[in-house]
């Protein structure tokens, strides 16, 4: 394993004389102003038959809407955006990567309200998990799907 600033994939490369078979890019698209630069980035230097697994928060959480009907967004002040399957699939395939698979995660109520939330929403999710807080997407070079 090796951790480094997938921004600067070039120069790892350079440094290392290899290309990464897989590159984790977990909760980070959300903060950034323009993720198609890192995509652009990743998709010029994993291997052809390389993996990129993303994680990123769902737009369609069904705990994200309850908050917005309850009149509270709720939001880490660091995301500049949310994603969803559909805007996934196009922001990746402008760099030449497609959705080869896709999970969906939940995370842990910290608080009371949303503890309360769960004891509800827990049975709708086992039926319907778009509504999970979260996208998992393992993604490949078009070509090598």
């Amino acid at each position: 394993m090796f951790v480094a600033d997938a921004t600067r994939l070039g120069d790892i490369e350079r440094n290392l004389g290899w290309r990464p078979e897989v590159i984790i890019v977990g909760e980070l698209l959300e903060h950034l102003d323009a993720p198609g630069n890192l995509l652009r980035e990743i998709a010029n230097h994993i291997t052809n038959s390389g993996t990129l697994l993303i994680t990123v928060p769902n737009v369609f959480s069904i705990r994200g809407l309850l908050h917005v009907m309850l009149g509270e967004e709720k939001n880490h002040t660091d995301h500049v955006a949310y994603y969803s399957y559909a805007t996934m699939m196009s922001l990746l395939s402008r760099y030449g990567l497609e959705v080869f698979d896709m999970r969906y995660y939940r995370t842990r109520p910290h608080n009371i309200v949303d503890r309360a939330l769960n004891v509800f929403i827990s049975p709708f999710l086992a039926l319907r998990p778009y509504f999970s807080e979260g996208l998992i997407l393992l993604s490949k070079h078009r070509s090598h799907s």
